[in-house]
């Protein structure tokens, strides 16, 4: 399963970062845009690649970007 990231507006103003199934954030920020930045920069140093999944800050979804590793066939 790969891993995936949201990126959450927060109460106090700012964004966070969270992995799937995590209870604390992975990290937190001042806008969206500087959150976005940084859960690509994780999900794509995941070996497998991951998922990031933004958010507008009434929850709803904004946008996915998926860097999942594709395999390639066997010959």
């Amino acid at each position: 399963m790969s891993v995936r990231y949201s990126v959450i507006a927060w109460f106090d103003g700012g964004w966070r970062v969270f992995r799937r199934g995590a209870n604390r954030a992975t990290s937190a920020h001042r806008t969206q845009s500087e959150a976005v930045e940084k859960a690509r920069k994780l999900a794509k140093k995941d070996l497998t690649g991951g998922t990031v999944v933004i958010h507008r800050a009434d929850g709803s979804v904004r946008r996915w970007i998926d860097y999942r590793k594709k395999s390639l066939p066997s010959t």
